[in-house]
């Protein structure tokens, strides 16, 4: 893991309460550099299995649980933003939070139950949610400032409440 969920609220201090995502950025690679990694790229730690699956096991816990009690986990940058953007003020609900990060054993068991989990989602990186209810409303409307947005807005489709998170740059 990158940064634990101790780290990415320390580095949320140190930031003073994201109010600058450019300096979060700045931060966050700055802080990656000096501890002598790459600074972050998506899919970085991108791995294939032999059944398909594309993913990562580089995630962090946010300390944060879905509709299941199952911990949010999400991409470090991901993860960062997630913190961001609950400073900000949006109105967290387990009741909101279907789908985040998805293991290789998740997969394969949605896929045994019918449904069309893709072996190359962004859920397999930790940097894509299924949010719903006024989280989600919140998201649609401010996401775009913490690099989250509705998958279909990124041309790739959306079921609804899918939101992918693609960085800061956007």
């Amino acid at each position: 893991n990158l940064f634990t969920p101790e780290e990415a609220r320390a580095m949320n201090t140190r930031i003073k309460g994201w109010g600058n995502l450019s300096k979060a950025q700045k931060n966050y690679m700055t802080t990656r550099t000096s501890q002598g990694q790459p600074p972050y790229t998506p899919n970085a730690t991108t791995v294939q299995s032999a059944s398909g699956y594309v993913g990562s096991t580089n995630v962090v816990v946010t300390g944060f649980k879905d509709y299941k009690g199952r911990d949010i986990k999400l991409s470090a940058p991901a993860a960062v933003s997630w913190q961001a953007m609950i400073d900000a003020g949006m109105p967290f609900n387990p009741g909101d939070v279907h789908s985040v990060y998805r293991d290789e054993a998740e997969w394969k068991r949605l896929r045994a139950q019918g449904f069309s989990a893709s072996a190359t989602s962004a859920h397999n990186l930790g940097e894509a949610m299924d949010v719903h209810g006024p989280m989600g409303a919140w998201l649609k409307k401010h996401g775009h400032k913490y690099g989250w947005g509705p998958e279909g807005s990124y041309g790739h489709g959306s079921h609804g409440g899918h939101f992918i998170f693609t960085g800061w740059n956007n």
